[in-house]
């Protein structure tokens, strides 16, 4: 692979629209980046499938990676996007503290 170099840009979603796809790409293109990994062309796709009764929310997620880059690099990208918070909130088991305010 070529050296090449990279500029990203980036627009942060408000958390009412957290998208997965998104936020764990972002999290292994910076990490590529900050490594000077020129890692090519990497496309995320997520299915999701809502939550039902007696079953939880499901997000089938495939990350497709250039086939010459090396399988180190490969798994550590993944052990990062794995990592990013919207990923880690997703997984993770979640509580809601509700409380009413009068104003």
């Amino acid at each position: 692979m070529s050296q090449s170099r990279r500029l990203l840009g980036v627009v942060m979603d408000p958390i009412e629209s957290i998208k997965p796809k998104k936020d764990s790409t972002l999290a292994m293109l910076l990490a590529a980046q900050r490594k000077g990994w020129d890692i090519g062309d990497v496309t995320v796709d997520v299915d999701y499938e809502p939550a039902q009764r007696g079953s939880p929310t499901r997000f089938r997620m495939v990350v497709n990676f250039p086939k010459e880059l090396p399988e180190e690099q490969r798994e550590r990208l993944m052990q990062i996007g794995a990592k990013c918070p919207v990923h880690r909130v997703l997984e993770g088991e979640v509580m809601f503290e509700e409380t009413v305010e009068l104003v």
